[in-house]
C-alpha cells in the first residue's frame, strides 16, 4: 500500500493556534526520504501553519499532499516578516497538492525565488489570500518551473478575485482557474540561454 502519513497522526492539533509547521515538516521529510510513492494527509480542522519549506529533491517522484482541512497562516504580520513566504516548494519533480483550503491571511502561496520547481499539480485548491498575489511563481531565468498544471484554483482578495505573478513558469491549467494563470506555454523559454548571444 502507498504510505501515508496524517498529520493528526503525527501530533498536529487542528485547534488554529499550535503550530504545525513541524509536524508538516517532518511528514514532508518522511516523504520525501520514501523511494515509494507517499501521501501527506491533512484531515478536516483547521490547522495553524506558521512557515513550512518543502525542499527536495527526493527520493521519488510522486508525493500527494491531500488536504480535507484548512491550512491557517498567522494574522500576525510579524510573523509572516520574518518568512520569506508562507508556504515554499524548493527543487521538487512530481508533486500534487489537491483539495482543501488555504487560507493566507498574509503572504503568497508558492515558491521562492530563483529554485527549480518541475510537474507539480495544485488541484481543487480554494482560499482567501491576503495579498492581491495569491499564486506566485519566482523562478530564476536560468532554471525554470516547468510542467506546473494548475486544476480548478478559486484564490480571492477581499472579496475579489486575486492575482497570479509568474516569472520564468511555463504549464497548463485546466477547469476555473482565478486567479486566471500566468503561466506561459511548455517550451516558450529558450532553454539555452547565451548572455553574450552566440547561440
Amino acid at each position: 500500500a502507498e504510505l501515508t502519513f496524517n498529520i493528526i497522526t503525527l501530533v498536529a492539533k487542528p485547534d488554529e493556534k499550535t503550530d504545525a509547521s513541524p509536524v508538516l515538516q517532518t511528514a514532508w521529510a518522511k516523504a520525501c526520504d520514501s523511494t515509494e510513492p507517499a501521501t501527506i494527509y491533512v484531515p478536516e480542522g483547521i490547522f495553524f501553519v506558521r512557515s513550512v519549506r518543502f525542499n527536495g529533491p527526493c527520493k521519488n517522484n510522486a508525493i500527494t499532499v491531500l488536504i480535507d482541512g484548512t491550512l491557517v497562516a498567522s494574522s500576525d504580520i510579524q510573523v509572516l516578516a520574518n518568512s520569506s513566504s508562507w508556504i515554499s516548494f524548493n527543487h521538487i519533480s512530481g508533486l500534487s497538492i489537491t483539495g482543501g483550503i488555504i487560507n493566507g491571511q498574509g503572504t503568497p502561496f508558492g515558491n521562492d525565488s530563483g529554485v527549480k520547481v518541475s510537474e507539480v499539480t495544485y488541484e481543487d485548491i480554494k482560499g482567501t489570500s491576503a495579498t492581491e498575489i495569491a499564486i506566485k511563481f519566482d523562478c530564476s531565468p536560468t532554471n525554470h518551473c516547468t510542467g506546473l498544471n494548475l486544476i480548478d484554483i478559486n484564490l480571492t482578495y477581499e472579496n475579489h478575485i486575486a492575482k497570479a505573478s509568474c516569472k520564468n513558469a511555463e504549464g497548463t491549467t485546466s477547469g476555473v482557474v482565478e486567479p486566471s494563470s500566468c503561466l506561459a506555454p511548455a517550451n516558450f523559454y529558450p532553454y539555452n540561454i547565451d548572455p553574450l548571444g552566440y547561440s
